[in-house]
């Protein structure tokens, strides 16, 4: 795909696109990000972290946002989306996988960036 918009051509190459593409996908993948229901998993506004889980029958997701502009190591308490300890949950756009340890992850995330967890 390749369109002309003012001075700036856009390609399906550029990051941006490809990363919108990877999440429509990702969205489309898991019906709980849809229609799901929803809870705050955590929320720490000096650190600019904002977590929340999506959950229905088959799918427990939780999504990690960093408003940061540092990489930050967070903890995410999944246990309150019925998470055992010793599952493990994959990020969907890395593909890192993480242990669940005292009903929490503790997870990476780049600066004003994001992960998905799902289970």
């Amino acid at each position: 795909m390749s369109n002309h918009l003012g001075n700036h051509d856009i390609t399906t190459s550029n990051s941006t696109v490809s990363l919108t593409q990877q999440l429509i996908s990702i969205r489309n993948q898991y019906p709980a990000l849809r229609t799901g229901s929803f809870m705050t998993l955590l929320a720490d506004d000096a650190s600019d972290i904002y977590s929340f889980g999506r959950f229905e029958n088959t799918n427990r997701i939780a999504v990690v946002l960093n408003n940061d502009t540092a990489r930050k190591s967070v903890t995410v308490p999944v246990s309150k989306l019925s998470v055992v300890d010793g599952s493990t949950m994959t990020d969907q756009i890395t593909g890192t996988t993480y242990t669940v340890q005292n009903g929490s992850v503790t997870v990476s995330v780049n600066g004003h960036y994001g992960a998905i967890l799902t289970k």
